[in-house]
């Protein structure tokens, strides 16, 4: 279990690597991420007025690029993570560095707190969003854009296992070419040759290969903090986000369905009325959930 972890591990270092933010995977990243953004000020501008909306909290930033937008929108927005080297500087925004377990804002603080792709990383949810809670002004609302069971399951079934076919030709590729540099040099055994641009000794090289074969026919690893892949689907359903909300002393005002994509980023920027429409129609990646402290609730809940 813990080398299958460790490969686990390795597999999605290597994924992160694959997108750097100037790369087109990483563009396209960033496309989703402030589309989502968009999305979601549309359906919290259906819910209350966002010229009343002046404090405004984010959660788990990350680059910052969604804090950026939000400091257009709103005149008073805090970027927080528990890592904040990550943000982008100069820094647009005030920076906080905290968990979302245990906020360092006083009672009352903001009108909207919001957070995209963050709440299944977090450990004890239910305690970051009771957090959320008690630094929620009277009246205030929340916005949390969150992965749906076909994040998952579209990532497994699909794209992970496209993604990892172009990873297979780059390795055949690399394979024979090695091969032809053994024949052409006619190295003895046991002395180095070239493969990829890297000096390796040929027993060396095909262990290499293996390692790198068996990393790619391995399940895909979890996204967030759920103990196996089964599990994580099923708290990614709809209603298992509810009742976490509800356990947690909110109640969902609305929602709506982002877009259609894969963690692997496969055609990033292709087929966008297509992942829109499959999206209206429920198979989306991320749902954003419009949510109100329960006791203060004064319409019902409705999907869009």
């Amino acid at each position: 279990m813990r080398l299958l972890a460790r490969a686990q591990e390795l597999w999605h270092k290597g994924y992160q690597q694959w997108q750097p933010p100037g790369s087109r995977r990483g563009k396209w990243l960033a496309f989703i991420r402030k589309l989502e953004l968009e999305r979601s000020l549309a359906v919290l501008g259906s819910e209350v007025s966002l010229d009343k909306i002046s404090s405004v909290l984010e959660i788990g930033s990350g680059r910052g690029d969604q804090a950026a937008v939000l400091a257009k929108t709103f005149s008073h927005v805090i970027a927080s993570d528990v890592d904040v080297s990550s943000l982008q500087r100069p820094y647009v925004t005030p920076v906080v560095a905290c968990s979302a377990e245990a906020l360092c804002f006083p009672d009352d603080s903001f009108d909207l707190i919001l957070s995209s792709n963050v709440i299944e990383h977090i450990p004890d949810k239910v305690l970051a969003l009771r957090e959320m809670k008690r630094t929620l002004r009277p009246g205030g609302i929340m916005v949390h854009v969150v992965p749906t069971l076909f994040c998952q399951l579209f990532t497994l079934l699909v794209a992970k296992y496209a993604f990892q076919g172009m990873m297979l030709v780059s390795f055949f590729r690399e394979l024979a070419k090695c091969r032809r540099s053994r024949e052409q040099r006619s190295s003895p055994a046991g002395t180095h040759v070239s493969c990829g641009g890297e000096s390796k000794t040929p027993v060396s090289a095909s262990r290499g290969y293996v390692i790198r074969v068996l990393r790619l026919l391995l399940p895909l690893g979890v996204h967030g903090t759920a103990p196996n892949t089964f599990q994580e689907i099923l708290e990614y359903r709809h209603c298992s986000w509810q009742s976490l909300l509800e356990e947690s002393g909110l109640v969902v005002l609305t929602t709506r369905n982002m877009l259609l994509y894969s963690m692997y980023m496969i055609l990033p920027f292709r087929f966008l009325a297509v992942r829109m429409w499959l999206a209206r129609l429920g198979i989306t990646t991320t749902r954003a959930y419009v949510v109100r402290i329960a006791q203060e609730r004064n319409r019902g809940s409705r999907q869009l």
